[in-house]
């Protein structure tokens, strides 16, 4: 007998369901609710152990790993730009475990950024000089105003994707998308203006015969920060304003 109270308490069931096989109602009940709905720990559980599966933390896992690797060994080679070699791996590795959508869109752009900075301040490559054309010379070498129109080609590219991302996606509060894009419009023209601030400043200093240390490296800095959030508050504009334009219109036609 003790056996058989003891056996009911591991299975939960009552002696009656133990030794006839019927269960009551209740007891019926609970059971099903307990096979059709796993405990919470087990649901947390099953979910951590899916995301840990998932590829984009896969691929950040290895990117961290290579990037703390490479900066380690280039530390004795290159001393602390060891890391700012490595920089684009820490920034695309973190950004797959922080963003959960859009992550290919994120890494893109990340690597795009980093290596047009990298252009930018060590060769004399610069997707601006599309706008020079016409204007460009022998002298300063057609090569790297080709290479300028590929940088230039593959900005458009992610622009366009990130356009085409965004536009068809529902829009839940419209007011707060309207005010997202009219901020990034002043945002932009802030920028261009606060550009030309900084620019007159410098100028002046130097035609009046001041002497400013890291002036080229300041000037360079700030044009590439300002063209950046510039460009970004662009983006900005295009992807949501097209989408405020699409919603509309499926509104429309509904």
């Amino acid at each position: 007998m003790e056996k058989i109270v003891k056996l009911s308490e591991i299975f939960c069931v009552s002696i009656d369901a133990l030794v006839k096989g019927e269960q009551s109602a209740s007891e019926q009940a609970s059971a099903e609710q307990s096979v059709s709905e796993p405990p919470t720990p087990v649901i947390i559980e099953r979910i951590v152990e899916k995301e840990k599966h998932e590829p984009r933390i896969i691929a950040g896992i290895i990117l961290l790993c290579i990037g703390f690797v490479g900066s380690i060994l280039l530390l004795f080679a290159a001393g602390t730009w060891g890391f700012f070699y490595m920089l684009p791996l820490f920034l695309v590795g973190g950004g797959c475990f922080v963003f959960k959508k859009n992550t290919g869109l994120y890494c893109a752009w990340t690597l795009f950024g980093v290596c047009d900075l990298f252009m930018t301040f060590a060769t004399a490559i610069n997707w601006r000089y599309v706008f020079q054309t016409f204007s460009w010379t022998a002298d300063r070498n057609y090569g790297i105003l080709l290479l300028s129109w590929v940088v230039f080609i593959l900005m458009l590219a992610l622009l366009l994707a990130t356009v085409l991302r965004f536009a068809k996606q529902p829009i839940e509060n419209i007011r707060k998308i309207m005010v997202f894009v009219l901020g990034s419009g002043v945002g932009f023209f802030v920028l261009r203006i606060v550009r030309k601030l900084v620019f007159r400043y410098f100028y002046a200093r130097m035609e009046a015969g001041q002497v400013i240390i890291y002036h080229s490296q300041i000037v360079n800095a700030v044009a590439a920060v300002t063209n950046w959030l510039s460009f970004i508050c662009v983006a900005v504009v295009l992807a949501q304003g097209i989408r405020l334009i699409y919603n509309k219109v499926k509104e429309r036609r509904q």
